[in-house]
């Protein structure tokens, strides 16, 4: 199957290819074309939002009919979890590709954006994450062209506080806008940012802001790799973690199962 999904009706119509997993539709492609496609649109001012989730979005999106909405309006759904592309494997065949951790996309489209001329705004964390952020991507890609920065309260945002941010992103000439708030605070911001910043592309990133500053480390890539990247961040941080992944990870596995049983059957 594939995404239609763009935000402006004179873009040019470049299907995506996708497979649903457990009802909810997760684009198949690999992180390098992901990457140039997300700064075309940025480049190309067309706008719209990216969601890079993993088994607890899918899972949210799956139970959350809001969240659905939220997550379906995406222009790009883009996974950064081993087992989501193992799931896609499992139940439509194609090989399992290649997944960035949420900080690995942020830095290479960072890259690539100061290669590209590509204007870029951070905002969510912490004021001295993300200060400290910008200095280590500056210190990577000197010709980086970081226009905004902002660290919102960590709190509901009234619709007026939302409308002032998008107002400041836009006259900084933002163009790709990554968002680090967690799920699903970021992808709920996003939603309601769109209206108020149709040429500017937003991309939600998780934790990366707290991993790139060096707050929060990353898991080793062959822990990536092998799709156990939920075991380690469990073994990290198991207070706040156990309820989610006990309530996500094995009510999915579930779903996939019975999803292969149906269309076999």
């Amino acid at each position: 199957m594939t995404n239609p999904h763009l935000p402006h009706a004179d873009a040019p119509q470049t299907p995506i290819p996708s497979h649903d997993l457990i009802g909810l539709q997760v684009e198949y492609v690999a992180a390098p074309a992901a990457i140039s496609l997300i700064l075309d649109w940025a480049l190309s001012g067309t706008g719209g939002y990216v969601v890079v989730c993993n088994v607890h979005q899918v899972m949210l999106a799956a139970q959350d009919p809001e969240f659905r909405k939220v997550f379906e309006g995406a222009r790009l759904r883009l996974p950064d979890s081993m087992v989501l592309q193992k799931a896609r494997t499992f139940l439509h065949g194609p090989p399992a590709l290649e997944t960035l951790l949420g900080s690995r996309l942020t830095e290479q489209l960072c890259a690539k954006a100061a290669a590209r001329g590509v204007a870029i705004g951070l905002y969510g964390a912490k004021q001295s994450t993300v200060s400290t952020m910008s200095a280590v991507l500056l210190a990577a890609s000197p010709a980086l062209k970081l226009v905004h920065q902002e660290s919102p309260p960590f709190r509901p945002l009234t619709d007026e506080e939302v409308a002032a941010s998008c107002a400041t992103i836009r006259a900084a000439g933002v163009q790709l806008l990554f968002v680090s708030m967690g799920c699903p605070k970021q992808e709920t911001w996003m939603a309601r940012a769109r209206p108020l910043l149709p040429d500017v592309v937003m991309i939600g990133v998780g934790a990366a802001f707290d991993t790139i500053a060096g707050v929060v480390p990353a898991a080793p890539a062959w822990v990536h790799r092998s799709g156990l990247e939920w075991a380690y961040r469990l073994s990290r941080e198991p207070r706040r973690l156990f309820q989610r992944y006990i309530t996500t990870s094995p009510p999915f596995l579930l779903r996939v199962v019975s999803q292969k049983l149906r269309t076999t059957s």
